[in-house]
């Protein structure tokens, strides 16, 4: 199956059964036989169709004579990726985008549905005014979501808090495919190393600018995963995520839980920066997520390791010295990465799951030590599930103060001297915030 087939059938999939778009990927594609490129053109088909469905399917109904929505649906399906690639894929030849797609359809539908196809794209081609307006003219909150293809009411709530123009850079940064951030493995190797076998596979790597255990790659290949992933000498993991653990600090000999620990990536940071010399209790209330945790331990050759499974709200145990919570969240921070999660969020998620965070930060109160340390943390950019927990838990219980991240973390993320905090658009890692919060004696 060609790769433009490959991702046509990915989506269909994803349509039948509402199933999440990485895992419906990831499960074609390793029963495919494609090489390097093709993977990722699938990849960026279907990431970028989904993305950019609402823009899409209002252009495609631009140039659509009749009532698109009742089209056949590998139409409409050929449709979207043709529309996304020639939109957004400007190095791919027009023709060849043209002509695969008149070939499916033709098979699957015949010759009428393979001419108007055919006009359509050619149309698209020829008046590509038609969809794109100047900057200056999305202002409104429609236009921007149709412009950027994000939800209204996420549009309108960012609006009131940013501004207009901040974000309309928020949604350009959720828009882009990102990069691939590796934690090298300090158990195991280190960053120059790791620079040097990146070089030797032609893979572009540039180190971050906040944190000295993380490089930016442009690219998963072959040769990354089986010679430095697989074996554990990196994990994937966004700078944001990575600096959440810098800002715990765990130290040798210390007991740390990690009570919302899936899939395991900060979990074994925590053990890397103690050297593997703290121990490290990961909790979570799924053990099919809890084998995810396992798998990354094991990997990584992480030693002081427990796994527990226990809902995060009810886990008891003796204090520990430290204790994380990256809590479940809206998400709406890696939008980027998590292309359809625009799309299944609503406001009633952030209203909703703000209570269980609630519930667990007040649950690990009980579970630290005097003068030990709780690290609050999403993957969101939304106040009512980040600074606003935080600020209430402490009003209602003066033995706990909160910390400055300077020490621990740069200047450049740190926002009003109390909370980690990235954006997209400002820090070009995933949107995320945390707070540390110390018990008194």
């Amino acid at each position: 199956m060609k790769a433009r087939q490959l991702a046509i059938h990915i989506l269909k999939s994803i349509d039948a059964i509402n199933a999440y778009a990485d895992i419906s990927i990831d499960h074609a594609l390793k029963q495919a036989i494609l090489s390097d490129s093709d993977r990722r053109l699938v990849h960026e088909i279907v990431n970028g169709t989904i993305r950019q469905s609402k823009k899409i399917q209002w252009a495609i109904t631009q140039f659509f004579q009749g009532k698109y929505h009742k089209a056949p649906e590998a139409v409409r399906l050929v449709l979207e990726i043709s529309f996304y690639q020639i939109l957004f894929l400007t190095k791919l030849p027009h023709y060849a985008v043209i002509n695969e797609a008149v070939s499916i359809i033709k098979k699957q539908n015949g010759q009428f549905w393979a001419n108007k196809v055919n006009a359509i794209l050619r149309n698209l081609i020829r008046h590509p005014e038609q969809i794109d307006r100047p900057a200056n003219e999305i202002q409104d909150v429609e236009t921007i979501a149709i412009q950027f293809s994000h939800p209204e009411w996420m549009i309108e709530r960012w609006v009131n808090r940013f501004g207009v123009e901040n974000v309309k850079s928020l949604c350009a940064a959720n828009n882009r495919s990102p990069d691939i951030t590796l934690r090298v493995n300090t158990l195991k190797t280190n960053r120059d190393d790791v620079r040097i076998k990146l070089h030797e596979f032609g893979i572009i790597a540039r180190g971050s600018d906040y944190l000295p255990e993380s490089i930016i790659i442009n690219q998963m290949n072959h040769q990354v995963q089986h010679e430095l992933l697989l074996p554990g000498l990196v994990a994937v993991q966004d700078e944001s995520a990575s600096m959440v653990t810098r800002l715990l600090d765990p130290q040798p000999g210390e007991l740390v839980y990690d009570l919302c620990a899936a899939p395991g990536g900060k979990t074994t940071h925590i053990s890397e920066r103690a050297g593997d010399s703290c121990f490290v209790v990961a909790v979570d209330a799924q053990n099919s997520r809890l084998k995810r945790v396992k798998e990354n331990v094991q990997r990584l050759g992480i030693v002081n390791c427990a796994l527990v499974q226990a809902d995060a709200r009810y886990f008891e145990a003796k204090a520990a010295d430290k204790v994380l919570l990256d809590v479940p969240c809206s998400g709406l921070g890696v939008l980027a990465k998590r292309v359809d999660l625009r799309w299944r969020r609503s406001l009633d998620d952030i209203k909703n799951i703000s209570t269980i965070q609630e519930q667990i930060l007040e649950h690990a109160s009980l579970l630290v030590k005097p003068d030990g340390v709780i690290v609050y943390s999403t993957c969101t950019i939304e106040p009512d599930e980040n600074e606003k927990i935080v600020e209430s838990f402490l009003a209602r219980h003066p033995e706990f103060t909160l910390e400055n991240p300077v020490r621990w973390l740069p200047e450049a993320v740190v926002q009003q001297e109390k909370y980690l905090y990235t954006y997209p658009h400002i820090h070009g890692t995933d949107g995320a915030f945390a707070a540390r919060i110390r018990k008194l004696k």
